[in-house]
């Protein structure tokens, strides 16, 4: 199995789809953010990183302690 279906079956089989969406955890950070960089640490696929990058200018960094 590959990861992403991997994590697609975990959170919905814990019935998890609807708060750990991108955009979900993205609108309930966001308000907190005050510099002008991010540390996103277990960065996985790194499409947290990608939704603040779209929108914001932001200096974004990224460590997984798992390789790919």
């Amino acid at each position: 199995m590959k990861y992403e279906q991997f994590w697609k079956k975990w959170l919905r089989d814990r019935n998890y789809d609807s708060i750990n969406l991108t955009e979900v955890r993205y609108r309930k950070i966001r308000k907190y953010l005050k510099g002008p960089k991010i540390l996103d640490f277990g960065y996985g696929t790194g499409h947290f990183l990608e939704r603040f990058k779209k929108e914001e200018k932001f200096e974004l960094y990224g460590i997984d302690p798992v390789s790919y």
